[in-house]
């Protein structure tokens, strides 16, 4: 019987140093899976921050694009201003053009007209 015992005594030293070990392997192999996952964790935290970093640049060349574009509107609302400033001073320019060119010639030849008129008849109340 003691035999036994001490059979029985050994093999559960055994057993328990299998089971230490086995309890050690899974432990290692969940301390490689952690590691990696945290690795992993790691790396996209590092590329969202990346693409983070990304987004702001092109938020950054966006507002300077948008800056851009509101300085030429600028731009071309002032251009439209010259043009109605010189379409109304073309405008008030016309109407004394139209006057020189029109009117006055109009005036003269009205005139011309009643001085041919006069002419003619001094001449036809002359005696032959």
């Amino acid at each position: 019987m003691e035999d036994a015992l001490e059979r029985l005594d050994m093999l559960t030293q055994e057993e328990n140093s299998l089971t230490g070990a086995r309890t050690f392997e899974a432990t290692q192999h969940v301390d490689t899976k952690v590691t990696e996952v945290l690795q992993q964790v790691d790396r996209n935290v590092r590329a969202t921050q990346e693409l983070t970093h990304h987004v702001d640049e092109n938020m950054m060349e966006i507002q300077e694009l948008t800056y851009d574009v509101h300085a030429d509107v600028e731009m071309i609302v002032e251009g439209t201003r010259i043009i109605d400033d010189n379409v109304k001073v073309t405008k008030s320019g016309a109407s004394i053009f139209f006057n020189l060119f029109v009117f006055v010639p109009i005036f003269f030849y009205h005139i011309l007209i009643q001085q041919s008129m006069n002419y003619n008849v001094r001449y036809s109340l002359t005696p032959l």
